[in-house]
């Protein structure tokens, strides 16, 4: 007996949805699209209610492969888009003054441990804006002005205004309402404009962070990371 072809045809793997973003300013566009792809891919799953992000964290401890992990992960981001009764909250510094955790510096210290850090970074720079190292390093160690909570267009998260806090009280910036606290430096654009570096911190608790330099590019009309070169983790 012959089974229809519907039955036989494999079904489409399941994927992240896409958030849309209406801005049409290229800065405000990258920003939200990498804040996006930060969320869902670098910040350990903590934007998802508790239970799915300890889901996906024991199927990662029993050794279940990538395929299936990432199944899961798809399918928890798929129930939580648009479901904005259930979004937890990331806060965006716009205000601290004091330098970037992960601090661009192009000068290699011989004594220091980050020589080969220093290098790579030099490398990155290098090639995305060749011959302008020292004016993007600047660039990228100092605080973005141009994006408000209001600005960014978010599908899986909520976004506030950090404010000022106790230090006792950064040990809980992940929990079930919250998921830390980003701050952005400027952006970099490429001569083209079809690549850009810029760098974050994001502080998850008093002793949880994470610090990199982003090399993104644009990939059929949206901002996508490239490379992620990790400055500090905590």
């Amino acid at each position: 007996m012959l089974l229809p072809l519907s039955f036989c045809a494999t079904l489409p793997e399941p994927e992240f949805k896409e958030c849309p973003c209406t801005h049409t300013n290229p800065q405000k566009l990258l920003y939200n699209q990498i804040l996006t792809e930060l969320i869902e891919h670098h910040f350990y799953n903590y934007y998802l209610v508790k239970d799915a992000s300890e889901a996906i964290d024991k199927m990662a401890v029993a050794s279940v492969s990538i395929p299936g992990i990432e199944r899961l992960e798809v399918r928890y981001q798929n129930q939580l888009f648009n479901r904005k009764s259930r979004f937890k909250t990331i806060y965006l510094d716009t205000v601290s003054r004091s330098s970037f955790a992960g601090s661009i510096n192009l000068k290699i210290d011989p004594d220091a441990m980050d020589g080969l850090s220093v290098t790579k970074v030099n490398t990155l720079l290098a090639q995305v804006v060749p011959r302008h190292e020292a004016a993007t390093a600047a660039q990228l160690n100092t605080l973005q002005a141009v994006m408000t909570p209001a600005d960014f267009q978010l599908c899986t998260a909520k976004i506030a205004y950090a404010v000022p806090r106790a230090p006792h009280e950064y040990a809980s910036e992940q929990d079930a309402h919250q998921f830390g606290r980003i701050r952005f430096s400027n952006i970099v654009f490429s001569a083209d404009k079809t690549q850009a570096l810029v760098s974050y911190d994001w502080f998850c608790g008093s002793k949880c962070g994470l610090g990199e330099l982003l090399v993104v590019h644009r990939v059929a009309g949206k901002w996508r990371i490239k490379h992620a070169e990790m400055l500090w983790i905590s």
